[in-house]
């Protein structure tokens, strides 16, 4: 399938073989820790603004390192973003990569507390 602009808000994964993607464990936590480093930053109007600033889904392409940046190019940012959280976060629906920061930061820290129960 070609998702190169497939737009998977909502997207349910669930049970799908994903072994091309790396898991990047606790996620969202690592996504929150690299956010509050000094000059790093979360903005959701762009997936990749520079290299200290991303969206959501920008931020779990950058943390999965070469992996990321080659799904990126190959199928585009969005549907890279849904499967690395599909990967990450099984069984849990793909977050709004289309939110608001204060609404993404919300849903970040929410479950970075659930990854630590």
């Amino acid at each position: 399938a070609v998702l190169s602009g497939a737009v998977l808000r909502g997207a349910v994964l669930r049970g799908a073989v994903l072994p091309f993607v790396p898991k990047i464990e606790d996620l969202d936590g690592k996504i929150l820790a690299a956010i509050g480093q000094e000059g790093c930053s979360l903005d959701m109007r762009d997936w990749h603004t520079c290299e200290t600033t991303h969206c959501r889904a920008g931020w779990a392409i950058h943390l999965a390192g070469e992996s990321g940046r080659v799904m990126e190019g190959l199928i585009g940012a969005p549907a890279a973003g849904a499967l690395l959280y599909a990967r990450a976060y099984p069984g849990m629906k793909v977050p709004d990569f289309y939110c608001s920061n204060e609404e993404a930061l919300k849903d970040i820290k929410a479950r970075a507390e659930l990854a630590k129960k």
